[in-house]
């Protein structure tokens, strides 16, 4: 399922079952009102404890864009520098 709790940014690669009240606080707003926002460093702290292989799953993908990005653009034998 489509993560359907954050819709914008990386944290949308999580499941969105692990999106728990406690990372919403409700803050001031300027305008007097109150808006709930979710806490990156409290969401980070939790998942960087509690991650299991199926919470980063979705990360494969982008793992995967970057492993062959990186191979890409390795210099071959004729483009490395010689050592002198």
């Amino acid at each position: 399922a489509e993560n359907t709790k954050v819709k914008v940014g990386i944290e949308n690669l999580f499941p969105a079952d692990i999106f728990q009240e406690c990372f919403y606080p409700e803050v001031s707003t300027k305008d007097g009102g109150s808006a709930t926002h979710l806490d990156k460093p409290k969401f980070c702290g939790w998942i960087c404890e509690q991650q299991t292989a199926d919470h980063f799953a979705k990360f494969n993908y982008v793992v995967q864009i970057l492993k062959e990005f990186v191979e890409a653009h390795q210099p071959t034998e004729a483009q490395q520098p010689s050592p002198e």
